[in-house]
């Protein structure tokens, strides 16, 4: 058995999110299966939602008016995104990301087979006031969430403190 690797470096003690606790649910668009890993407040009505994927066929990405979406590559087979419009971005390395209005319509390849996908929707008042931020990489403020890409957890902090990890996702 491997041993874990560490929680993240923080001023506080995180909460590490199990798998178990993970829910399954179906795609909007009902093309795949996502599991949420975490939802702000735990409602329909969501503020800020963290799911991860498996694509394992390219597809049509679900539409989220009103919301602000991170894509960040968590696999290890890249990815690429077209945007409405013909704009395509390639997802190459994990932490690999694109930031882009929930309604815009994205359709993915995946040129080396399947992958994983971490997405965060963020209700877009809360960005438009930089109440909420999201990156990859050292924070550069302290956070609520984070998700290490080598090991595939999760944690959330109850007093934010800063991430200096670089191979993790974080809402601050």
């Amino acid at each position: 058995m491997e041993p874990r690797p560490p929680p993240p470096p923080s001023t506080d003690s995180p909460q590490e999110l199990p798998r178990a606790a993970w829910r399954c649910q179906p795609w909007k668009n009902g093309g795949g299966v996502t599991q949420e890993l975490i939802r702000w407040p735990d409602r329909e009505a969501f503020d800020i939602r963290v799911s991860l994927a498996d694509d394992t066929a390219p597809a049509t990405f679900s539409l989220f008016p009103g919301y602000v979406r991170w894509s960040f590559l968590a696999g290890d087979a890249p990815i690429t995104l077209v945007e409405q419009g013909g704009a395509e971005v390639a997802l190459v390395k994990p932490g690999d990301h694109l930031r882009t209005a929930g309604e815009t319509q994205l359709v993915s390849r995946l040129p080396a087979g399947p992958t994983r996908m971490l997405t965060i929707l963020v209700r877009r008042e809360l960005v438009d006031r930089a109440d909420v931020s999201v990156g990859h990489g050292p924070a550069p403020g302290p956070v609520r969430f984070s998700f290490q890409l080598t090991s595939q957890r999760a944690w959330t902090y109850s007093k934010p403190g800063p991430l200096l990890a670089t191979d993790h996702v974080w809402i601050a």
